[in-house]
């Protein structure tokens, strides 16, 4: 057995996460298509409890309607949509019985993210777990990475990988702007995702003309005019258009809530949003942008005045866990308007969320977040027709993107 060891990057929350089981208000075993990779095959079918392979194989099924025999697996749902291996008490049966070892992968690895970049690792997680969400969010100060070594193996499932030194070089380099940029509390987070579109613009431009090597260069400039006194003001100068902003982002929630499954605990936070903002049926557009100003002063910006960090936190993450902007392998200014979007919907569910709830607070934001990352950031196809809609209506710009993301405050 081979005792290579790799290096570990990750968010010093990841020291803390402890999986909570049944104590947890939501679960990971609902409403999702759950893989059997063939190793957890093989070992179920050399138990040598006969029944329990016959019981396992019971509870697959091929994905959707491929026939081949090399079509990949899944595990069969109830009619409530939930794994048939979750018990009452909200506890996985393989678990209880056979360990940790008997899972599939992907069980295994949830909430867990793993990229590769050449011989390291970087792990991190996704904020679609509460437990996550609770400890990657709430730290008020700006969150911290540790560096440590392990051996080599496991059953990680690597997201994305990075081979070559070129693209690993460049990410680092992207990586030394990025990161301070959405940590600078100087501004606020929706002056440093303006910035930061106008960053990835350029960067796009360069990639485009292939003159990467004056990306350097850019990101001296781009670190320069954070410290210009003349910033500040023409932020400010950005118009507010939250009728703009209202009619896409109302667009958007619907095309989601049309287009699949999602928790019934999302369904609850959207009602909220609903109430919070006076919904009616069909809507009032013009109602809804006035309540939307009016519960943004009275309930939102007091709230986020001291609790911006936990955006701030979110977009961190997501920008650690998805290798940004390289993630997919797709166009960079195209990775950070599917960032800006998430921006865009979170803060608009949680001004009619804060209208709604009499008591809110970061409770209230850990479940809309979670809740948000099930319905958005695990459904990437969605994100993808979005900007595609974006591109088709010649709405992928940084003028009409900064527009969506302008505060009113």
């Amino acid at each position: 057995m081979s005792n290579a060891k790799r290096t570990v990057l990750s968010p010093q929350y990841m020291k803390k996460f402890r999986c909570t089981c049944a104590e947890c208000e939501d679960t990971c075993c609902i409403g999702w298509r759950i893989e059997v990779d063939n190793e957890t095959l093989a070992k179920h079918d050399a138990l040598t409890d006969k029944s329990l392979v016959k019981n396992f194989r019971d509870h697959i099924q091929k994905q959707g309607a491929v026939e081949s025999e090399w079509a990949p697996l899944q595990m069969v749902l109830d009619k409530r949509g939930r794994c048939s291996y979750l018990n009452d008490d909200f506890l996985c049966q393989i678990h209880g019985s056979l360990g940790e070892d008997f899972l599939p992968q992907i069980c295994a690895n949830f909430p867990r993210t793993i990229n590769r970049l050449k011989n390291d690792i970087e792990r991190s997680a996704s904020v679609s777990c509460p437990e996550i969400a609770r400890l990657a969010l709430l730290g008020t100060e700006p969150m911290e990475f540790d560096q440590s070594e392990e051996i080599a193996g496991g059953r990680d499932i690597v997201k994305f990988t990075v081979d070559d030194d070129i693209s690993f070089s460049d990410l680092w380099t992207l990586r030394g702007f990025v990161f301070p940029l959405l940590q600078n509390r100087s501004f606020a987070i929706w002056e440093r995702l303006i910035i930061l579109g106008l960053f990835c613009q350029k960067i796009q431009q360069l990639t485009d003309a292939k003159t990467g090597d004056l990306v350097p260069d850019a990101i001296a400039s781009y670190t320069k005019m954070l410290t210009e006194p003349g910033l500040k003001a023409q932020l400010n100068d950005i118009p507010v258009k939250p009728a703009i902003q209202m009619q896409l982002l109302v667009e958007i929630v619907a095309l989601r809530n049309s287009s699949g499954s999602f928790s019934p605990r999302y369904l609850e936070c959207y009602e909220s949003f609903l109430r919070g903002l006076g919904h009616s049926d069909p809507i009032d557009m013009t109602a809804l942008v006035e309540r939307y100003a009016q519960a943004s002063v009275e309930y939102y910006q007091p709230f986020m005045q001291t609790h911006e960090h936990i955006l701030e936190n979110y977009f961190v993450n997501l920008a650690f866990r998805g290798l940004f902007p390289f993630t997919d392998g797709k166009p960079v200014f195209d990775n950070y308007i599917k960032l800006a979007l998430q921006y865009a919907l979170l803060k608009m569910l949680l001004v009619g969320i804060a209208a709604d709830e009499e008591n809110f607070s970061e409770n209230s934001v850990v479940r809309l977040v979670y809740t948000f990352s099930r319905a958005v950031d695990h459904h990437s196809k969605f994100l993808d027709d979005v900007l595609a809609r974006l591109k088709n209506n010649n709405m992928d710009t940084m003028p009409y993107i900064s527009i969506i993301l302008k505060s009113d405050s």
